[in-house]
């Protein structure tokens, strides 16, 4: 074999290689791009129709259940190339005390937060809470069930709820998600008020 041909073979070798590459790459992106928007936004409203029902599933309330469909949710989201984030609050009375209110703080957020909640009672109730990300952290609040409340919350961002607490059986999931990904970000906010017989 001559030099010349030997350096056009290995050549039309290095394109054929390169381009193989190339095509490799393309498909890869076009794989991490394949969930067009309108999948991604019917996927964000059914988890925000779903996430206040994980936490009732059982019929009763359980803080596990809730952070095992949000960590579902997470490695659901993130296995489409996208990524999940919630922080919720969930409200409920504490069977034993009528006159408690149990606040529980479920960060799944990238990292740490630390919160501050104001209850408007008299006198006022502030407390600051740290919630590791993928865990949960509670609070007691002392309540009078005959007046009305409103928490607020500061953190990563501010809310206000409204609690209506006349009924022992209420619990009240409020939860921020958001999607985000690929030129995609959807964010929402979940407000819940369910009564347990």
């Amino acid at each position: 074999m001559k030099k010349g041909q030997f350096f056009i073979i290995s050549a039309v070798v290095v394109v054929l290689i390169l381009t193989l590459i190339q095509i490799s790459i393309r498909e890869y992106n076009q794989g991490r791009q394949g969930y067009d928007k309108s999948y991604i936004l019917y996927y964000f409203n059914e988890v925000k129709r779903e996430i206040p029902t994980s936490y009732f599933i059982d019929g009763s309330g359980s803080i596990e259940n809730f952070i095992d469909f949000n960590s579902f949710v997470r490695k659901s989201v993130n296995e489409k190339n996208f990524y999940y984030e919630s922080f919720s609050i969930i409200l409920f009375n504490i069977d034993e005390s009528p006159d408690k209110l149990n606040l529980t703080a479920v960060n799944f957020l990238k990292g740490d937060i630390y919160v501050n909640f104001t209850l408007n009672s008299t006198p006022v109730q502030q407390y600051g809470m740290f919630v590791k990300s993928n865990d949960y952290n509670s609070t007691v609040f002392n309540v009078d069930r005959n007046l009305d409340y409103y928490l607020e919350l500061q953190g990563d961002s501010n809310y206000t709820i409204n609690l209506d607490l006349s009924n022992k059986n209420l619990h009240i999931i409020f939860s921020e998600i958001r999607i985000i990904g690929n030129n995609i970000e959807y964010i929402d906010k979940v407000e819940k008020h369910i009564f347990l017989q």
